[in-house]
């Protein structure tokens, strides 16, 4: 494949995984406790076609050299743990903390896993 034309196919299939993964943050809007996504990309490697300093003619340096990228790549996606915004009649819990929901035949008992556990308690069960 024509080196240009390999450059454009990654460039187009990196922008495919962001488009979906755009899609599915806007999906996922209103779901309750849904964190976005974020794609992450990276390089390929580069060709090195000119070092830096040598020498374009007889009379014209080339400063920087001359590097031709081969494209990017998708490296993953990464979760955004930024804190959502507040509902009326829902309980706020700020950044770092985790619920831990645990099974009792049709309840569930809601625990807030937090760094210090002693100052925060739940006595009420949710049942749904």
């Amino acid at each position: 494949m024509h080196p240009a034309l390999w450059v454009s196919k990654t460039g187009l299939a990196a922008q495919d995984t962001q488009m979906q993964v755009i899609s599915n943050n806007l999906a996922n809007v209103n779901t309750v406790g849904f964190k976005q996504d974020r794609a992450v990309f990276e390089d390929l490697f580069y060709q090195m076609k000119k070092q830096p300093g040598s020498m374009a003619d007889q009379q014209n340096e080339v400063p920087g050299g001359l590097q031709l990228g081969n494209g990017v790549k998708v490296v993953g996606t990464q979760k955004l743990m930024k804190t959502g915004a507040t509902r009326t009649l829902r309980k706020r819990w700020t950044w770092p903390s985790w619920v831990r929901v645990s099974s009792r035949s049709n309840c569930r008992t809601v625990t807030p896993v937090t760094p210090v556990t002693a100052s925060f308690t739940v006595t009420r069960k949710a049942c749904w």
